[in-house]
């Protein structure tokens, strides 16, 4: 395995399962990710997926985040584990918005990430059709 797969593989891991504040201390900042990232242009989607929800552009997260599907997909030890990435992925960055907001319309979360009304209804676990509510329930009991 060479320096950029472990690298991937890091990032991977890291974005998945640390806090914001500790993605971007951790992961964002390491000087192995400044320097493999951003002159490795397979990696270019990666490094657009945690720099965007780091910065909370979750167009361009969601963008990102299918082009990283495909790279999952490819990869021999994660493409049979790309689906719960790509959902959890999904998950974090709702999560990350819904923090500001007790109650959301799903039109301003669909223009937030650039997709249609129908795919936040089809994808936000918990929605009444209107605002997207009991989500931050659903998500501090699965803190708990």
């Amino acid at each position: 395995m060479d320096f950029e797969e472990v690298v991937k593989y890091a990032v991977l891991a890291g974005t998945i399962s640390l806090a914001r504040v500790d993605l971007k201390t951790k992961v964002i900042d390491s000087p192995e990710v400044l320097q493999i990232l951003p002159n490795h242009p397979t990696l270019e989607p990666l490094n657009r997926l945690i720099n965007s929800l780091y910065i909370r552009e979750y167009d361009t997260y969601f963008h990102a985040l299918a082009e990283v599907e495909q790279i999952l997909k490819r990869d021999r030890y994660l493409a049979s584990h790309t689906r719960v990435y790509v959902r959890e992925m999904r998950r974090k960055a709702y999560a990350q918005l819904l923090e500001s907001y007790r109650s959301l319309s799903i039109d301003f979360m669909a223009e937030q990430f650039g997709v249609t009304r129908d795919f936040i209804d089809a994808y936000v676990p918990i929605s009444d059709g209107t605002h997207a509510v009991g989500i931050l329930a659903d998500l501090s009991r699965r803190k708990n």
